[in-house]
């Protein structure tokens, strides 16, 4: 083996682990990516988790008003059927 393709094959060599370790690289940077994504979503979803139980709590408010006026009605009616 000469010089010359001794360097060759070390050349080809270094560039097989570069890319080898590039695909590494590019990995790590898209699973990265992905959870920078995924955190926005969650960000997303906790800001309308608030949002529904806020309204769920008023819901339940309101029904319990109106349930509060039903009774008091049908006490009434109760009282004026007797």
């Amino acid at each position: 083996m000469t010089i010359l393709s001794t360097q060759s094959k070390l050349q080809k060599l270094k560039k097989q682990g570069a890319d080898a370790l590039g695909i590494f690289q590019n990995t790590v940077s898209n699973l990265s990516d992905t959870n920078s994504a995924i955190r926005v979503e969650l960000k997303s979803r906790e800001d309308q988790i608030i949002l529904l139980e806020s309204e769920k709590v008023e819901l339940n408010g309101m029904e319990s008003q109106n349930q509060t006026i039903i009774d008091k009605i049908q006490e009434f009616l109760g009282v004026l059927t007797k």
